[in-house]
């Protein structure tokens, strides 16, 4: 695969990130709408790395980018969630009721909107009670308001 080197958004390490990781998982490269998720730059450099590779998986699995839409292998859940319940609007975002790493579903009916700045100190949390807990093992998950 050949990396657009010609000005775009996409710093090197990204790109290097997209090379290294496998093939992408849908082969759709319609027009990426982004500014339904938010009006910040993110939505341009998030459309110039679909464009690369439309969802991927690297870091044997441990990294999943889902494609834009969903494809008869792969679940684009904003494509999905936004088909049935409309667009995100700005500064909120998608988050599972169970979290993945947790065991939930990668399916529309796991998901829930939420403000992106509460999401972000909930899986922040969730992430320092669980980092230094080995594979396998129970954790009882203890949330902030």
């Amino acid at each position: 695969m050949t990396i657009n080197t010609d000005g775009g958004t996409m710093g090197f390490y990204v790109k290097k990130l997209v090379s290294i990781c496998g093939d992408e998982l849908s082969t759709k490269h319609a027009n990426h709408n982004c500014s339904v998720l938010t009006s910040s730059s993110v939505c341009e450099q998030l459309k110039e790395l679909l464009a690369v590779k439309n969802g991927f998986y690297g870091f044997e699995s441990a990294l999943h980018v889902f494609p834009y839409e969903s494809t008869d292998e792969e679940i684009g859940l904003l494509d999905s969630w936004q088909k049935l319940h409309g667009a995100i609007p700005p500064g909120h975002r998608l988050v599972p009721k169970i979290p993945f790493v947790t065991g939930g579903e990668y399916d529309i009916e796991n998901l829930y909107l939420e403000c992106t700045y509460k999401s972000l100190i909930a899986r922040a949390n969730l992430a320092l009670q669980i980092r230094d807990i080995p594979n396998g093992n129970s954790i009882k998950m203890i949330t902030q308001e």
